[in-house]
């Protein structure tokens, strides 16, 4: 355990509500010194807190249960977003251009004429098939693209290129591979550095927890836990 902390709550650049020091045990994180996230599973006890949205099964990772979605807590009042990171869609180019760097990194891919048969074989995907499924941007002209194939036609939970992948794009037109099967939490400056760093949910097979991204997506912190 980590020496408590009164702990504020943000959600979109905005203190959102506030955590006392006596409920601080409901945070956890993989050190004193890291951000912490607050994993919304219902109200702490003795501690009230507003919810964002209502409970949904996408917020709840591997084990698909319903719940709030998580918000980021801080030990310092650093949560505005200078970058201003909102939900958007990636213009044609770059639809091109992270379909190019999705090829590269799944150069094959093997999948099933149907779910019964359940015989993977060597499958030429076309363009189509790279789905971006979600993209994020900022005020300075970076983005986040969630991609992965369609359909998948096997039987059992789906591997490679299948899951989700996440690529980020410079402004420069660069683009980078940062993980998989995760999701966009928030955006945050809360290193007080004048720039945001981003947090994601992992949600992989048997694999929960979070992994924040700064210094321009260079570096990356991750704290992750299996249930099984």
């Amino acid at each position: 355990m980590f020496e408590s902390h009164a702990f504020e709550i943000s959600w979109q650049g905005n203190v959102d509500d506030h955590v006392p020091r006596e409920n601080s045990g409901a945070i956890i994180g993989p050190n004193p010194e890291a951000v912490r996230l607050l994993l919304r599973r219902g109200p702490a006890r003795h501690c009230k807190l507003r919810s964002i949205g209502k409970r949904a099964e996408e917020y709840g990772g591997f084990l698909g249960t319903a719940v709030y979605r998580p918000l980021v807590a801080t030990s310092q009042p650093f949560s505005g977003d200078p970058q201003n990171w909102k939900f958007a869609r990636l213009p044609p180019s770059l639809i091109s251009d992270v379909r190019q760097a999705f090829r590269r990194k799944f150069p094959r891919a093997t999948n099933c004429r149907n779910a019964d048969e359940n015989i993977a074989r060597p499958w030429k995907y076309s363009d189509e098939n790279i789905r971006v499924a979600r993209a994020h941007s900022s005020r300075d002209h970076w983005f986040l693209a969630q991609t992965l194939l369609t359909p998948y036609r096997c039987d059992g939970p789906p591997d490679g290129g299948f899951v989700d992948q996440w690529f980020s794009i410079a402004p420069s037109g660069e683009i980078k591979f940062l993980d998989k099967a995760m999701w966009f939490v928030d955006a945050g400056d809360y290193g007080n550095d004048g720039k945001s760093e981003v947090v994601f949910s992992l949600a992989g097979y048997d694999k929960g927890g979070y992994e924040l991204f700064y210094d321009d997506f260079m570096k990356h912190a991750t704290f992750e836990f299996s249930y099984h």
